[in-house]
């Protein structure tokens, strides 16, 4: 999905998008945070992965290493299920033989 569609797509609907999506979050948050920051409300599939530091200590060198690692996971996890889909929808039926 392009950028700009699914900008347009939150713009114009109240229902969160039907898509995965990542919010990296920082442990230290301002008082009353949602443990969200209010992405489900545009996300139905959030995954929430805590890191390091908060929003403007994320990028000092003792924070990288858990952002980096926290990412790699994440991403590597979101494209191992995206292949088992992609090879499930191949299958004949579009669904998992038995």
């Amino acid at each position: 999905m392009m950028l700009r569609e699914l900008f347009d797509r939150m713009a114009t609907t109240d229902a969160p998008l039907d898509i995965d999506a990542v919010l990296f979050r920082c442990v230290e948050q301002e008082l009353g945070a949602t443990d969200d920051l209010g992405g489900g409300a545009i996300w139905a599939r959030l995954r929430i992965v805590p890191i390091a530091g908060d929003h403007y200590s994320l990028k000092d060198p003792a924070n990288i290493p858990s952002l980096c690692v926290s990412f790699i996971a994440a991403m590597a996890q979101h494209l191992s299920r995206s292949l088992s889909r992609s090879a499930i929808q191949h299958l004949p039926g579009g669904r998992a033989s038995r």
